[in-house]
């Protein structure tokens, strides 16, 4: 089955929709659950950090936060699912025989689709509050492929790793954790020690949530070269990422 030939999409496509209706019926809140988990998180940073961090300015605190945490939650979750994925689903990665990378790509797409419910939530807030919405929305789909393809090319080498060293997802649960922190969701980077911003300057992140925030807080479009930066940088990262799964996938296969 080639890469990109109409049987392999329609695969993609079908493994996609199943796997997110089976998520979707094993929890008990369903869909309504994606919505709660960023709002939740955003109330608790709202009441903690309204008055600190810089973001006084804001003309939407709530927002500010709620746009970094959507942001946040797609890469995070996304990757930490896709880590033990061969693994968990062994059996098929085993006896079935397709190109196993459908796996990796469909668990991704999954949690884009929650990701675009995410923020259907995002914007009917900023409808009804005094945020508002532009046209400049247009632009909100090409911002979502550089944060696809990063976190594509992520889950691809900790699928691999994880074949191998199975403590990887735990280890990259850990560096989630510890990441939170390290991208402006809370707070606004000027607001930090000139050592730590350079950490959070150097984060790829930083600069994707700068973008969706332009389009959705600010209306505005993203600058044209960093943007072409960061896709460039993510789609090298994600085909990087693929060359090497594709070059180790038959050991995989045989130690899943």
């Amino acid at each position: 089955m080639r890469f990109g030939s109409r049987s392999y999409l329609n695969l993609l496509t079908t493994v996609t929709f199943l796997w997110f209706k089976l998520r979707e019926q094993r929890t008990a809140l369903g869909l309504a659950w994606s919505f709660l988990n960023p709002l939740i998180t955003t109330s608790v940073l709202f009441f903690l950090f309204k008055d600190r961090m810089g973001l006084a300015g804001e003309k939407s605190i709530v927002m500010y936060i709620l746009v970094g945490i959507v942001v946040w939650n797609f890469f995070s979750i996304s990757t930490y699912a896709c880590a033990p994925l061969l693994l968990n689903r062994a059996a098929l990665v085993r006896h079935a025989v397709f190109p196993k990378e459908v796996i990796i790509i469909a668990q991704a797409s999954v949690f884009m689709i929650q990701h675009l419910s995410e923020i259907g939530i995002v914007l009917l807030f900023a409808l009804v509050s005094h945020v508002g919405i532009s046209w400049h929305l247009i632009a909100l789909p090409l911002v979502m492929l550089p944060l696809f393809f990063l976190a594509l090319g992520i889950s691809f080498l900790l699928s691999c790793l994880n074949v191998y060293a199975r403590d990887t997802e735990y280890i990259w649960n850990v560096l989630m954790r510890i990441g939170f922190f390290l991208v402006p969701i809370f707070y606004t980077p000027g607001e930090i020690s000139f050592p730590a911003r350079c950490v959070v300057y150097a984060n790829p992140l930083t600069y994707l949530i700068a973008f969706y925030r332009d389009i959705i807080l600010y209306h505005r479009f993203p600058g044209v070269v960093s943007f072409l930066l960061l896709l460039g940088i993510s789609v090298v990262t994600a085909w990087g990422s693929y060359v090497v799964f594709k070059r180790h996938e038959h050991t995989l296969v045989e130690n899943a």
